[in-house]
């Protein structure tokens, strides 16, 4: 959450740190702003609202042409998304921009205002601003290091110096921050999509640790004030993966490029390397928030049903609060797009601090999960700029699906899982596509609607709802189809739209069943179906979409690729910012 670029090098830093905040954005848009540090001193620009606002001010008064800035895009925590809240923020001789919160910022505040101290902010990035600049003495990692002490939560900065104005000073804990090293020029950046247009080849900051950036190096520094030396990534994405390239929307782009992320990672997948995690395990828990735990779900699924090992599926932000459980022989795996959710790493580090085993999977190479498990196993879903998830998603079902079956005891006398045609099976035809187009026809014009499912369905449900929820503001819920009865189709109205599922042969009566029973109140069904699990009369729907046969288990795959779609073009045809949807950012890196 929140987006942070810094330049240090040749060229005009406010150019730079604009087309940065463009592809940072998405982790962000109440407000933006910039400030850049050149011989005439700070300037700074800051607007409340989408980074077009504050390009619009820099057209009509441009910044010096220094070479050396900060700047932020922000999802409000602490004060209303307003100029004055926006950052980056200035105090005495120190201007930065921070993610994360500052747990002890009021108390701070209070001690500050005794002592004379007038903010013009909610913010409590202002208090830490102020907290560097009191323990300023001339050496910037100093104070760095002095107000570090004095700091209680997450945090990521990227800070300027009056008398230093060729250098920008980052430091984290809690929040991700990375340093990009170009040709003479280096970037400061709180995810790798922004240094993409710049370089390849960066750097992750571990807890604690300080960097100094200038034109012409990097410096890093360890709590201690040691120097470290940084292991370097190069990024397998081009500046590609950040372009539209010819789509409406990144969402768009995203769920076409779906097929091929499964593929990346079910080709790269090093399930065996992960196999020793699981000698001896009776006990699996899964880790994760939002779409991630809908795919730890479907591992749940896979686990059971294939490697016999128990499994449940917990919300990493409830996690620590039951208490957990956790005997021996209990594996955790935790699942995470950006590997940066704070949720989910914090049940991480409570669970080493158990002594139980830690899996990753997670899509960032170099990212704060990535280091802290014991273990990972990668999806190589690419670039996701889109708030909604959709390939990352499916490459995490698609690796989850390919470690269960490596753990099964039983695969040598089994059929393998299709997984070579399952890429291929996600590719959603024209027709497909006209029928998806249709379903977001009945749902624009409802303000409620219900997914149901059951078995592997219904965490496929859960997705499809999330998706519809979070990008069109259609108030949607899913339901095991067999729950429906039990209080929730009280709620189904004439013409109230319902989405069902069914990939289970197993499953097909008794979903119909439920189906029939929203029909018999007047829903609007649209059922989705695959053509394994055999004919359902036309005249117990009102819609049908056919999935593709012949997958077993993994057809719940294609099947969330059809409810991505039909969410996205609901969103398309209601005119919302489907990227961007209100209220939401894309890695939630705050508890």
């Amino acid at each position: 959450m929140c987006g942070i670029i810094g330049y240090a090098g040749r060229e005009a830093a406010a150019d730079v740190l604009m087309e940065g905040l463009a592809r940072l954005e998405y982790r962000g848009y109440d407000s933006a702003g910039l400030a850049v540090q050149g011989d005439t001193g700070v300037r700074l620009c800051r607007r409340a609202g989408r980074v077009s606002a504050l390009a619009a001010a820099l057209t009509e008064a441009p910044l010096n042409p220094a070479s050396v800035g900060i700047a932020h895009t922000r999802w409000a925590t602490h004060g209303a998304p307003t100029e004055a809240n926006a950052h980056p923020h200035r105090y005495g001789r120190v201007t930065l921009v921070h993610n994360g919160i500052l747990e002890n910022y009021d108390s701070w505040r209070t001690v500050l205002t005794a002592e004379g101290v007038t903010f013009a902010s909610e913010t409590d990035t202002e208090v830490l601003a102020c907290l560097i600049d009191r323990a300023y003495e001339g050496d910037p990692v100093a104070a760095i290091r002095h107000a570090a002490r004095q700091m209680v939560g997450s945090y990521a900065l990227a800070i300027l110096f009056d008398d230093h104005p060729e250098a920008i000073y980052g430091v984290r804990r809690g929040s991700p921050l990375l340093v990009g090293f170009g040709e003479g020029e280096n970037l400061l950046a709180s995810d790798r999509n922004a240094l993409l247009f710049r370089t390849d080849r960066y750097t992750v900051l571990s807890e604690g640790e300080i960097a100094c950036v200038t034109g012409e190096g990097v410096t890093v520094l360890d709590d201690d004030g040691a120097p470290v030396e940084k292991s370097v990534f190069r990024s397998a994405e081009g500046r590609q993966e950040a372009e539209l390239g010819g789509y409406a929307h990144f969402m768009e782009k995203e769920m076409a490029e779906g097929p091929e992320a499964v593929a990346r990672t079910l080709t790269a997948c090093k399930e065996e390397q992960a196999a020793s995690f699981f000698r001896g395990a009776e006990r699996v828990v899964f880790l994760a928030c939002g779409s991630a735990m809908h795919a730890s779900l479907l591992g749940k699924q896979f686990l059971e049903t294939w490697a016999g090992i128990p499994a449940e599926v917990h919300v990493a932000s409830e996690f620590r609060y039951h208490p957990p459980i956790l005997p021996k022989n209990t594996v955790a795996v935790a699942v995470s797009q950006s590997g940066e959710t704070a949720d989910t790493l914090a049940a991480v580090r409570l669970c080493r601090e158990r002594g139980i085993p830690t899996l990753g999977v997670v899509n960032v190479e170099g990212s704060s999960l990535a280091t802290l498990a014991d273990g990972v196993l990668y999806t190589r879903a690419g670039t996701e700029i889109a708030v909604a998830t959709t390939k990352a998603y499916s490459a995490q079902g698609a690796l989850l699906a390919r470690l269960a079956w490596h753990l099964s005891s039983e695969r040598e006398e089994h059929q393998v899982p299709p997984f070579a045609a399952l890429p291929a099976a996600m590719h959603l035809s024209e027709s497909t596509v006209d029928a998806c187009r249709t379903a977001a026809e009945v749902l624009a014009r409802h303000d409620h609607a219900f997914f149901i499912g059951r078995g592997r369905d219904y965490p496929v449900c859960m997705e499809g709802a999330l998706k519809l929820k979070e990008i069109t503001y259609v108030h949607s819920e899913a339901y095991p189809a067999g729950e429906l009865k039990h209080g929730t189709i009280s709620l189904i109205d004439r013409g109230t739209p319902v989405l069902a599922l069914i990939t289970d042969r197993a499953m097909r009566d008794k979903t119909v069943a439920n189906v029939k029973e929203c029909r018999a109140r007047g829903a609007y069904v649209i059922l989705l179906r695959s053509e394994d699990v055999g004919e359902v009369s036309a005249d117990t729907c009102d819609r049908q979409i056919l999935l593709p046969g012949d997958l077993g288990e993994l057809s719940v795959l294609p099947a969330a690729a059809v409810f991505q779609r039909i969410a996205y073009e609901t969103a398309v045809r209601l005119g919302r910012d489907v990227d961007k949807p209100r209220n939401l950012a894309k890695s939630v890196t705050v508890e």
